[in-house]
């Protein structure tokens, strides 16, 4: 499983993209390859519409896109993961991201056994 951090914007999701159909001509399944919406601003409609652009590209994207937060930086600065933020709200939002990442690797476990 590839997942592949992008914020909204044209500029970070075309690279993106490009990198993800590399690792499917190297042999990566394009269905092991997930997308995070990442650094995401307060606009709804453009987390769909960036969501529409990978989504056409072939390719999942998780539920929960991470908002841009100062509490998410800080948590990095200091060495510490996204779920170590210091407010719960955003630590809950974290969790809920690395469940799906999860939850999509144990569903593509399953469907190989």
């Amino acid at each position: 499983m590839a997942a592949l951090a992008t914020s909204t914007t044209v500029a970070d999701m075309v690279p993106q993209v490009k990198f993800a159909h590399e690792l499917k001509a190297r042999s990566i399944q394009g269905k092991k390859i997930l997308f995070v919406i990442n650094m995401s601003l307060d606009s709804p409609a453009a987390v769909q519409e960036a969501r529409d652009f990978i989504e056409g590209a072939g390719y999942k994207v998780v539920g929960t896109d991470l908002p841009s937060r100062q509490s998410y930086q800080n948590a990095q600065n200091l060495g510490r993961a996204l779920t170590e933020a210091t407010l719960p709200t955003l630590n809950d939002r974290a969790a809920e991201v690395a469940a799906e990442i999860v939850s999509t690797a144990s569903a593509l476990t399953e469907k190989k056994r």
